[in-house]
C-alpha cells in the first residue's frame, strides 16, 4: 500500500518536472501530503478499532504494542509522500540515505536493548528506524522543495494507482504469498527447505532489480518531455538482465560451491531445486523491467497480465498436487 503510493507520487511528480511545470510538481506533493495526513488517520483508526481483536488474534496480553506501532501508519505514508518527490526529482543520492539509515537505526537501537538487557523492547527497533527514514526523508524533501502558496488545479491519478497497486499483488505473491502456501499445504521438513529457497530467492531478485527504481521516474519524466524513452528501457533491461544472470549463477547454478558459503550444509538438501527455482525468479525479476516501463507509460495490459498471472499461480498449486517440487515447478512456470 504505501510502496505504491510512493510510486504514484513519484510517477505524478516525475511528469510535471518533464513538463516544465516545477512549482505544480512542489504543489501536488503539499496537496497528496495533506490528503495522506488524512488518510493516515482514518487507517490508524481503523487499527486501533482492532486491537482488542488483534490481541485475541495474537494471544497478546497487552495492547501497548499495538498501540506503539499506530504512529508508524501515519509515519510510512508521510514518508512514501516524501520518498515519491524525492525519486520524481532524481535526488537517488536522499533515497539511498533514507534505505540506509531504516536498517543502521535498526541495528544501533538493537544493540543498545541488548545490551542494558532491555529484550522486552526491541520491536521498538522498526518504528525507530521508520522514524528515521520518515526525518531524513521529510527534512530533504521540505528543504529542496519551498511551499506553493498559491493554489493550482490538481488530481490524484487514482487508477494509476490501483494498477499500481495490482501490479504489486504479484511481487508479494512471488515473494510472501508462497510462504503462506508452503506452510499450509506441504511438510514442516518441506516448508524449512523452501524458506531457505526463498532467502536465495530473494538475493537473487535484489541484486537483479537495484537498478531498477531509476527507470519509473525518467520514464515518466521523458513521458511528461513527449519524448522516446525507448533507449533508456533498453539499457536498463539489459543491466537488470546481466545483473540477474549473475544472481543466477551465485545463487542457483553454483550451490555446490557458492551457497553452502551463506546457508552450510543444509544447502545440499535443496540444491536439487536451486537451478529451476532460480529460473523462475530470474524471469520474474526481468518481467518486473517490463512492468515498471509500460505502467510509466499507462499502458496497463502489463500489470494486469501479472495480477492475473499471481491467481492463475495460486489456483494452480491450491488446487494440484501439495509437495514441494510442485511448488517449485508452480513458482517458476509463473515467474
Amino acid at each position: 500500500f504505501f510502496q505504491t503510493y510512493s510510486v504514484t507520487v513519484n510517477y505524478k511528480v516525475a511528469f510535471l518536472v518533464g513538463k516544465n511545470q516545477e512549482k505544480s510538481a512542489r504543489f501536488f506533493w503539499q496537496w497528496s501530503r495533506k490528503r495522506s495526513l488524512f488518510l493516515s488517520f482514518i487507517i490508524s483508526g481503523i487499527w486501533l478499532l482492532s486491537t482488542p481483536l488483534l490481541m485475541r488474534f495474537f494471544n497478546i496480553p497487552v495492547a501497548s504494542p499495538f498501540l506503539m506501532f499506530t504512529p508508524l501508519i501515519i509515519l510510512s505514508i508521510l514518508a512514501a509522500n516524501d520518498r515519491g518527490i524525492l525519486k520524481g526529482k532524481f535526488s537517488f543520492g536522499v533515497i539511498a540515505i533514507m534505505t540506509l539509515g531504516d536498517p543502521i537505526t535498526r541495528l544501533l537501537s538493537t544493540l543498545f536493548l541488548t545490551i542494558t538487557g532491555n529484550y522486552n523492547y526491541l520491536y521498538l527497533t522498526i518504528p525507530l528506524g521508520i522514524f528515521a527514514a520518515f526525518a531524513i526523508g521529510s527534512i530533504v524533501a521540505h528543504k529542496r522543495n519551498p511551499v506553493v502558496k498559491e493554489k493550482i488545479g490538481m488530481d490524484f491519478p487514482f487508477r494509476f494507482w490501483t494498477i499500481s497497486i495490482l501490479g504489486a499483488i504479484s511481487g508479494i505473491a512471488f515473494f510472501s504469498l508462497d510462504n503462506i502456501l508452503a506452510s499450509h499445504f506441504l511438510t514442516p521438513r518441506e516448508v524449512g527447505q523452501y524458506a531457505l529457497l526463498g532467502i536465495l530467492g530473494k538475493m537473487l531478485f535484489f541484486i537483479g532489480s537495484i537498478t531498477s527504481g531509476f527507470l519509473l521516474p525518467i520514464v515518466a519524466r521523458n513521458e511528461g518531455k513527449q519524448v522516446s524513452s525507448t533507449k533508456v528501457f533498453y539499457s536498463l533491461l539489459a543491466l537488470i538482465t546481466g545483473m540477474s544472470f549473475f544472481g543466477y549463477i551465485v545463487f542457483a547454478l553454483a550451490p555446490a560451491y557458492l551457497s553452502p558459503l551463506y546457508l552450510g550444509v543444509k544447502m545440499r538438501a535443496i540444491a536439487p531445486y536451486l537451478p529451476l527455482y532460480g529460473l523462475g525468479v530470474f524471469f520474474f525479476t526481468v518481467s518486473q523491467t517490463f512492468v515498471s516501463y509500460h505502467l510509466a507509460k499507462k499502458e496497463y495490459s502489463f500489470p494486469l497480465t501479472a495480477f492475473v498471472l499471481t491467481v492463475f499461480e495460486v489456483l494452480l498449486f491450491s488446487l494440484g498436487k501439495h509437495t514441494l517440487s510442485t511448488l517449485v515447478m508452480t513458482m517458476s512456470l509463473f515467474g
